[in-house]
């Protein structure tokens, strides 16, 4: 079917306007007959087009314009010479009578057979065989994915270069079935007979057909009606739940408003249904929309009984609840502790990006860092509001609307890269990063490369091109913009050249031009941020800060930065005043606005180097810089500030400057090797057990460049990590091992071309020794720092780095111990070297958990 698809893609196809169904739903069988209006919106006349349909549904005949038309079926497609060209711009009329069952073969084209076979089910309890479509005498469940009713265009090819067409067609039905059953559809619903009639006020992307034995419960709050369309004898929550339904209109109406608020965009339809369907009902993780098939508008399809769902234990639930409210000492009425159940269910299921489902990381001084360990909800009801209402159009650019999906529904990344902190590997835009840095992102779409894989880099370049033209714009400029955009082209594909124009005309900027680069660019940019100031100022009888940093990009690409700053305490969050506020980790939704203060974007030209001034009213505390598409690992990176400087008489800075080109961070008169470098090597020879080769503990991956630190069960070789507390110019990075007898070490070697007397400084990160014992490790765990410290308090670090340092006069051992150690340079000493090689090691000897190496450097004394 995917060739089949890929030979007729270039066919001229006609775009739905209206259709009208008269279904009969006859046990394993369905009869309908579909009148549908086609308007033909491309630039040339059109003789030959195609439609799908079911390859399950016999297609008995078809007339166009009110006459019988030939046709021919190959498969799931119709192709159709039409009697007569239709002009560009001119309508026809044309009515599809067909009956028969579904094939479900049709569905889901671009997932791989494999997947589709593939059981699924909650937490390996039960394991199902998926569905993607149900034609059963008492039970019925037809989306758009199985093309039930005639779409035009192909289905799925081969590439994302072949979609299906994207229209917004004014639907009605009238449907028959048995009387003991109930059709649930989009749209107001009448019974007229013995038929159901539904008519939905707004053009739809797609009809979804369910038919069941439904007990409907419904409430109007808010402007929306809601029903809740459950199985008969599937009510098991309401006698749990029984104290709420005097407050539940207020309840839900509370928690739309509150959604709206925070995606910054209106629920668009009149009413929503949320229907239970069989457990065997599966949707998929697509790479060309930002939904599953769960997601239908108006509508969301959950699984019977809760079954898929987190939280869905009312009864556990509330036991919990009310344990841990006891617990807590709070004085909550049963009815408060049954609504906290309630928004737990369905802010856990429904509301995009609320989950609070991360894990947190911190060291002392170090900030801290948070993210989900899993972001994706497959029931997130973010579709109602953007994707079934709007649809950005491109041929050039097919992912574009996709792109604009993530840009809206964006539940960021870790706003703080945790400078101090253990980080797990590369997170999902790294991974998007690297592969980005091997192949265009044209290249890319076209490749055989993993979905998992490809949606990580969809969603990178996603954010980054609508948050390219947000920096262009102005975040106060860019998000009126936006809403107006969809706003007039509601219910309606809003071509790109359209969106262009329009963004054009108000900034004078050519979004075409940055289109092309974003799609078709082989090179990502790569900057070198630092020198990070904050000087005390004296501003009006008030006392204001001057914040200062420098970044570098000597790539040749231009690229984009977010700046995110944040006050208050040591390693806190708290707010100060004016809008200078913490930023929560990984909840920032695109359209709620942004605070100027807050975050900030910086368009970094090729191959220049700005200094960038920010007068601020509190004293900054920590900044972060998401890199966004570029070479830097870890791509958010974080600062947390210098000493505070208080220059008398200091003229303040507010904009860019530019500065001389900056190719590395090490300063004039250094000599640094990182671990990246050339100089840098491992020593020694692997040691690994019996039973760690048969269970394959510790094995390499080859395609894993760098891994997650684990403190709880180290790695027994040196292993690559990246964290924003490292060194390096483009790649902060280091390499660990698990603590061990001095047999293994690495070597950091140089070239020194004039003899004299050095001092000697190893690059040091002492918090992760401390996250080692906070997660358990070795390390003086259960012993009390000095002075006693009550229960809590964090145990002293008792380990100790052992370095040998090489220079002309023979050898010395250094011993650096992490809990008098600063984060950053610390010095091992001051020695002589003649011109040669001068090196230092560091073995794998230590009294804590873990050993670290960084970077070492020599800087010649004057």
């Amino acid at each position: 079917m995917i060739a089949l698809n890929d030979r007729n893609a270039s066919l001229p196809t006609l775009n739905s306007d209206a259709c009208d169904l008269n279904i009969q739903h006859q046990g394993q069988r369905i009869n309908v007959t579909a009148k549908m209006t086609f308007a033909n919106r491309t630039k040339g006349s059109i003789l030959k087009t195609v439609f799908s349909l079911n390859p399950g549904l016999t297609l008995e005949e078809l007339k166009i314009n009110g006459s019988h038309t030939e046709f021919e079926r190959d498969n799931h497609l119709v192709l159709v010479n039409l009697p007569a060209e239709i002009p560009a711009g001119q309508s026809i009329q044309a009515e599809f009578i067909y009956k028969g069952k579904i094939d479900e073969r049709v569905c889901n084209l671009d997932i791989k057979n494999e997947q589709a076979i593939e059981k699924w089910g909650p937490d390996f309890i039960i394991s199902v065989r998926k569905r993607f479509a149900i034609l059963e005498p008492e039970y019925v469940l037809l989306t758009p994915e199985c093309a039930w009713y005639p779409i035009p265009g192909v289905l799925h090819g081969s590439t994302l270069s072949v979609l299906p067409d994207w229209n917004f067609t004014r639907f009605t039905a009238t449907v028959e079935t048995k009387s003991n059953l109930q059709p649930v559809m989009q749209g107001k619903m009448e019974n007229q007979g013995g038929k159901w009639v539904y008519t939905p006020e707004n053009p739809l992307p797609g009809f979804s057909l369910i038919i069941g034995p439904y007990q409907p419960m419904k409430m109007s709050t808010g402007g929306v009606d809601f029903e809740l369309d459950i199985i008969r004898g599937h009510d098991y929550f309401s006698t749990v739940l029984d104290s709420v339904s005097d407050t539940l209109p207020r309840f839900v109406g509370d928690l739309k408003q509150d959604l709206e608020r925070r995606l910054g965009l209106k629920y668009a339809y009149p009413r929503l249904r949320m229907v239970e369907v069989p457990i065997q009902f599966y949707g998929y993780s697509r790479l060309w929309i930002k939904h599953r098939d769960f997601l239908q508008p108006e509508m969301v399809l959950v699984p019977e009984m809760g079954s898929m769902l987190t939280r869905a234990g009312f009864g556990r639930e509330l036991k919990q609840s009310i344990l841990r409210s006891k617990q807590n000492e709070e004085s909550l009425t049963e009815k408060e502790i049954q609504l906290r159940v309630l928004r737990n269910f369905i802010s856990n299921n429904f509301i995009p990006g609320s989950t609070d489902n991360r894990m947190m990381f911190g060291g002392p001084g170090g900030g801290g860092m948070s993210f989900n360990s899993d972001t994706e909800k497959k029931f997130s009801l973010f579709p109602n509001f953007f994707t079934f209402v709007n649809h950005l159009g491109s041929g050039e650019y097919p992912i574009l609307n996709t792109a604009i999906e993530t840009y809206l529904s964006n539940t960021g990344e870790t706003q703080f890269g945790g400078f101090g902190t253990v980080t797990s590997g590369l997170n999902a835009s790294e991974q998007a990063n690297m592969e980005l840095q091997k192949k265009s992102f044209k290249k890319l779409l076209g490749s055989e490369m993993d979905n998992t894989a490809l949606r990580q880099v969809i969603d990178a370049k996603g954010k980054y091109f609508f948050t390219y033209l947000e920096a262009i714009a102005g975040s106060d400029n860019f998000m009126p913009f936006i809403m107006d955009e969809i706003s007039k082209y509601r219910y309606q594909t809003l071509d790109f050249k359209q969106f262009a124009s329009d963004f054009q005309n108000l900034y004078r900027y050519n979004v075409d031009s940055l289109a092309g680069k974003w799609y078709e660019a082989e090179k990502l940019p790569g900057y070198l941020i630092g020198h990070v100031r904050v000087i005390e100022i004296q501003q009006d009888d008030r006392t204001r800060y001057q914040m200062l940093y420098e970044v570098s990009n000597p790539s040749d690409e231009s690229g984009l930065l977010q700046v995110t700053l944040r006050a208050g305490g040591r390693g806190g969050g708290s707010r100060g005043g004016g809008g200078m506020g913490g930023s929560r980790s990984g909840g920032s939704f695109a359209l709620a606005g942004r605070d100027a203060a807050t975050n900030r974007f910086l368009v970094v030209p090729p191959g220049q180097a700005i200094q960038v001034g920010y007068v601020l009213d509190d004293q900054p505390r920590m900044m972060s810089v998401n890199t966004l598409v570029s070479t830097n690992l870890p791509n958010n990176i974080s600062y947390p500030f210098p000493t505070l400087e208080q220059i008398k008489g200091y003229e303040p800075f507010e904009g860019q400057r530019r500065i001389p080109l900056i190719l590395t961070m090490s300063e004039p008169g250094e000599i640094v090797v990182d671990n990246e470098d050339v100089g840098f090597s491992l020593l020694g020879q692997e040691t690994v057990s019996r039973m760690s080769k048969w269970l394959k503990l510790n094995k390499k991956d080859p395609d894993v460049p760098y891994e997650s630190m684990r403190t709880w069960r180290p790695p027994i070789f040196w292993t690559p990590i990246i964290q924003s507390g490292f060194y390096g110019d483009f790649v902060r990075s280091a390499v660990y091992i698990k603590s061990g007898k001095g047999d293994l070490s690495v070597e950091w070697r140089t070239l020194i071309q004039k003899p004299g007397f050095y001092e000697v400084y190893t690059y040091v990160n002492p918090n992760i020794a401390r996250m080692g014992v906070r997660m358990g490790g070795g390390g003086g765990q259960g012993q009390r720092p000095p002075g006693g410290g009550g229960p809590g308090a964090m145990p002293e670090i008792t380990d100790e780095y052992h370095f040998t340092v090489f220079h002309s006069e023979g050898k010395e051992e250094v011993t650096v111990a992490l809990k008098s150690a600063e984060t950053g340079w610390n010095k091992l000493g001051s020695f002589y070297f003649e011109s040669d090689t001068a090196k230092v090691t560091l073995n794998d000897k230590n009294s804590g958990r873990t050993v670290v190496a960084d970077a070492v450097k020599w800087v010649k004394q004057q």
